[in-house]
């Protein structure tokens, strides 16, 4: 019951059903924000993506400065995140057989350059233990092609690191990098308290469609 200013009280009675006044909607900014927290992201669309082994040359991956000339992606298709743009990272093609294979205590293979300066690789894939796909395996005893970043790892859009490894046959201790949206990896390495991080050309996707 509510009084008014005159006359004798007034008795508000209930309402029926269909008396009642329907919500409003809600308005299409909060319907996307929903959709957006109950998975919207699962449905967005993915770029288009090449794999390293569909291009003629791994020279068509880099520009005229030996720069990636394509953003690089995570290979695996349900995910698609972005992990470099381009122009950052510096294509490091190792054509000779390493002198030497470093075995840590996690595997992959990278192009790396030992104490004593000899011309090695890392093996970070354990032997008998094949790379979760889309992941192509490496053999550390041949050669390997990497993308080298240089500087903090916020050049990166995604990445993520490993825990720090146990020292390697080298006596460095080493991180593994991944996909940080999915966790898909590793797809590279790089030295603890280093600033050189490494991207295995083959094991990263290249967007065409930019």
């Amino acid at each position: 019951m509510v009084r008014s200013s005159e006359g004798p009280p007034l008795l508000l009675l209930p309402m029926s059903e269909s008396q009642a006044e329907e919500p409003a909607p809600p308005s299409q900014l909060q319907a996307d924000a929903l959709q957006a927290l109950l998975g919207g992201s699962s449905n967005r669309q993915r770029p288009k993506q090449r794999s390293a082994s569909s291009f003629a040359e791994q020279a068509e991956l880099a520009d005229e400065s030996s720069n990636n000339k394509y953003s690089l992606l995570c290979p695996k298709g349900e995910c698609g995140s972005l992990i470099l743009k381009p122009g950052i990272g510096v294509l490091t093609p190792d054509k000779q057989a390493p002198a030497s294979v470093i075995r840590p205590a996690a595997f992959l293979s990278a192009a790396v350059t030992d104490i004593c300066g000899h011309r090695c690789n890392l093996q970070l894939d354990p032997p008998g233990h094949p790379p979760p796909a889309p992941l192509p395996a490496h053999d550390p005893d041949k050669p390997s092609s990497w993308w080298l970043i240089s500087g903090s790892p916020m050049l990166f859009e995604n990445i993520g690191f490993s825990k720090t490894l146990e020292p390697d046959s080298d006596g460095v201790r080493r991180k593994l990098l991944a996909c940080a949206e999915c966790d898909l990896g590793p797809l590279g390495w790089c030295v603890l308290g280093g600033t050189e991080h490494w991207i295995a050309v083959d094991r990263v996707g290249y967007q065409v469609d930019e």
